[in-house]
């Protein structure tokens, strides 16, 4: 099935169609890593990631914490759960790909997500993840008053890495750095 990029709620959204574009150029690149299998996008909002990982051939599903995108998500046929990224209650080893586009910012400790995270993938899953630039040192300072991100406040973000940092967090979660931003789980050497 085919979502139009245009609609959303019936109703013409240039933003949603941006976000659907963005998310199947980014499922087009995780193709390459993991080709098939079980996808879980973790923060799945309105399930513009979904969408374009359903059109690419892959059993998608997803977690949001608020109840509005899950369910939204649910009406577009998706299995969707509402959880926390460090509490998601799906059976470990599961997935053979997770997304997370924009989430890891949100969690205040990122190694307790990220051991889920890896928990839930099976031994070769791929993990896809983008987090802002924690080079944005004013918005680590003064995160309550802070704006960017298009104008949106920067106050839910709890945590900032570069890449440094957050090849380290990873690393110490199990999870193996690949060409950035994508990341493997397995043992490493």
């Amino acid at each position: 099935e085919h979502y139009a990029e245009e609609t959303y709620f019936g109703v013409y959204s240039r933003r949603f169609g941006q976000k659907l574009r963005s998310a199947r150029r980014r499922i087009d690149l995780l193709r390459s890593y993991q080709p098939t299998g079980r996808l879980l996008d973790i923060g799945c909002g309105l399930g513009d990631t979904l969408i374009a990982a359903r059109e690419a051939g892959y059993d998608a599903s997803g977690l949001d914490i608020g109840a509005y995108p899950v369910q939204h998500c649910q009406e577009l046929g998706f299995e969707v759960r509402q959880a926390s990224v460090t509490d998601t209650g799906l059976a470990a080893e599961s997935f053979d790909l997770v997304t997370m586009w924009d989430v890891l910012e949100h969690i205040p400790r990122t190694a307790d997500g990220l051991r889920e995270v890896a928990r839930v993938l099976k031994p070769g899953g791929v993990l896809g993840l983008i987090v802002p630039s924690g080079g944005y040192l004013r918005a680590c300072l003064f995160r309550n008053t802070y704006q960017n991100y298009r104008g949106l406040w920067a106050r839910t973000h709890f945590v900032y890495h570069n890449s440094r940092t957050l090849s380290r967090v990873l690393v110490s979660c199990g999870l193996q750095p690949l060409p950035f931003p994508l990341v493997h789980r397995g043992a490493l050497c």
